[in-house]
């Protein structure tokens, strides 16, 4: 037996380390003695303290693997969730989105409106610049007072080429004496009388550039479509 210097307790085993009371130091420590000295009651709270260990390392074990084996399930069925299709009944075409046709405006309006039928035709024709009284609709070019008013249509558009090839070569003077005679007209005005054959009764108002008007009677004489020869005299003028 031996007095434990902190505590005074009797301890019953010499060799002991520490007091089992106050758990201070005793003396000086022997592992011989100390496991001579080892009650059967030490030997078994040790044993349960490493039961009692041994049995919380396997629980945290067997924990750890349940929660990894649950996240690994849990992926697997996020996996499956996200690649599962529906199926498609043989024969049944899957519908797809509508598709958007974007048209341009300009090409929308070609499309949607068309141009009026009668809008190739609604533009004005410009006046002819010749004044005639006598102007036939339905007789041919060849007719003679279609002709004349021609040949005469053609002098007040400035066109002396075409009333020359109209008969103007046939009146007795050249091309540009022909042309010189009308410097200072500036329209004439035909009025057909009469169509006997190929002989056409005129009369012409021709307004001068001073603003006078001259008066002439005659006739024409048309053949194959121009005019053979023609005979004008002055009948009057007018003043501005």
């Amino acid at each position: 037996m031996i007095t434990c210097a902190h505590c005074g307790a009797a301890l019953s085993a010499a060799a002991l380390r520490f007091c089992t009371v106050c758990g201070g130091e005793v003396g000086p420590w022997n592992a011989e003695t100390t496991a001579l000295a080892s009650t059967p009651a030490d030997v078994g709270s040790r044993r349960v303290l490493i039961a009692i260990l041994t049995a919380l390392g396997v629980a945290a074990i067997a924990v750890t693997i349940l929660l990894v084996r649950e996240g690994d399930s849990g992926s697997d069925t996020t996996t499956a969730a996200t690649t599962t299709e529906t199926p498609v009944a043989p024969g049944t075409r899957t519908p797809l989105p509508p598709t958007r046709v974007f048209v341009p405006r300009t090409a929308a309006a070609s499309l949607s409106t068309g141009p009026s039928p009668s809008a190739s035709f609604s533009q004005t024709r410009p006046a002819p610049a010749t004044t005639t009284v006598f102007a036939p609709t339905s007789a041919p070019a060849s007719d003679p007072a279609t002709v004349v008013a021609r040949y005469y249509d053609a002098i007040n558009r400035g066109d002396y080429p075409t009333a020359w090839n109209l008969g103007g070569n046939n009146l007795g003077s050249t091309y540009a004496a022909f042309v010189a005679g009308f410097s200072d007209t500036v329209s004439d005005r035909l009025t057909v009388d009469s169509v006997s054959g190929d002989t056409v009764q005129v009369r012409v108002a021709a307004r001068r550039t001073d603003g006078s008007v001259h008066l002439f009677a005659g006739s024409y004489t048309v053949r194959n479509g121009t005019i053979a020869k023609g005979a004008l005299r002055a009948t009057g003028t007018t003043s501005p």
